[in-house]
């Protein structure tokens, strides 16, 4: 998951770090320390521990600013976070910048990305993973190791 062997993600934006986004960022370090993340949550206690444990680089309530510069942004919060988040951060979203979420409704989220014209570079998916606690304190970074993970390459949506 690194430049070296061939992974384009050296910057990720992580959107929601609670248990799906706190175990995401906690692999992604495992795997390749030198991927740069910033994460974003409303819940200030996840932030500090993220950022205490180096699971993530950057950490802010606000993810606007966190968005420019990034490789891939993963939303990793509920259904209608993530909706609302999309239209919020449609401006700071660059052109070049891989979008992908980890929530397990698509109809929503397809229809929302395409209407804001982000279809071309978003590519969903549902991680057949999860459990029953919530926060970056229950992160696990094995949480995706034989997990299955379902991916929507394309929006299908009429515009």
């Amino acid at each position: 998951m690194s430049e070296k062997d061939g992974s384009p993600f050296q910057r990720v934006a992580i959107v929601g770090l609670g248990l799906m986004g706190g175990s995401l960022a906690r692999a992604l370090k495992a795997r390749a320390p030198e991927i740069h993340i910033a994460s974003s949550s409303l819940h200030p206690g996840d932030l500090r521990a993220g950022l205490e444990e180096g699971a993530v680089d950057v950490a802010t309530e606000n993810p606007a600013p966190l968005l420019e510069g990034r490789d891939l942004v993963v939303y990793a919060t509920p259904l209608s976070a993530t909706l609302a988040l999309l239209e919020e951060h449609r401006p700071f979203l660059e052109t070049g910048t891989l979008l992908t979420d980890l929530v397990s409704l698509k109809n929503p989220i397809l229809e929302k990305v395409e209407s804001l014209g982000l279809g071309p570079r978003f590519v969903g998916s549902h991680p057949m993973v999860g459990g029953t606690e919530t926060g970056f304190v229950h992160a696990n970074p094995e949480l995706f190791s034989g997990g299955r993970v379902w991916v929507v390459p394309g929006t299908g949506v009429p515009a």
